[in-house]
């Protein structure tokens, strides 16, 4: 007797490493859609018709419709999730599901969001609700070449908001990136508060010396990848 030895444990994975991509026009590949606690499998299962004619006697089965699942994934609620996630509401959006080793799955659809109940002593999140219109038959083997890398600002201390004083206040904040030949654009949607970026730092500061608040806009740029952008809370005392 033949006995086959094969141990597939080993090539068992965890989620770690995978994300959920969405396809960017500009770039003609998959970018980073936002950092998700779950990754969404929209393929559901294939009804089955059963075929039972008079002149057989066995009742067999057909292939029928497949199901296309709506996902629930949930993701941290904060300005930077928000902001992207309202640059694809209302449109129909394609998708790809990566792994770790470089598998995955390409489906189309559409999103919505809300925010979750929330308490004093847990994280705050939010619900995408991914609504699949389309959904690849198999899987693609091989997602490499389809995906482009994201510019992001990688220093952990990167504020999500700062406090000036009204008295000509300013602050220099600075910027790491994951490209080292990357650069920063930044903008304010205050005019008492100016932004500007150079040599690896961001300099804020307030202009008018009355009590204001606004929004920087920094938004991280290498030539061939993606942006991540982030936002600044500005507080001016």
């Amino acid at each position: 007797m033949i006995w086959d030895v094969l141990d597939d444990t080993s090539r068992g994975m965890t989620g770690e490493y995978g994300q959920l991509n969405v396809y960017d026009a500009t770039l003609g590949k998959y970018v980073l859609f936002l950092p998700l606690e779950t990754l969404p499998a929209v393929v559901g299962s294939t009804n089955t018709v059963e075929n039972d004619v008079t002149t057989s006697r066995t009742i067999s089965k057909i292939k029928g419709k497949k199901t296309i699942d709506d996902k629930e994934i949930t993701f941290l609620w904060h300005r930077d999730n928000i902001e992207r996630l309202n640059e694809f509401i209302g449109k129909q959006c394609d998708f790809l599901v990566s792994y770790k080793d470089g598998t995955g799955w390409k489906f189309s659809g559409e999103i919505t969001y809300k925010n979750d109940d929330a308490t004093s002593g847990d994280k705050l999140t939010g619900t995408i609700t991914v609504i699949a219109s389309q959904v690849d038959e198999v899987a693609t083997s091989n997602v490499l070449d389809l995906m482009a890398k994201t510019c992001l600002i990688t220093n952990a201390d990167f504020p999500s908001e700062l406090y000036l004083s009204k008295e000509n206040g300013s602050k220099e904040i600075a910027v790491k990136l994951s490209n080292a030949s990357g650069t920063c654009e930044v903008t304010s949607d205050n005019t008492a508060i100016t932004a500007t970026y150079q040599s690896g730092k961001i300099t804020i500061s307030s202009t008018s010396g009355e009590a204001t608040n606004g929004i920087v806009k920094v938004v991280p740029k290498a030539d061939g990848e993606a942006s991540w952008t982030q936002y600044i809370l500005v507080v001016v005392e």
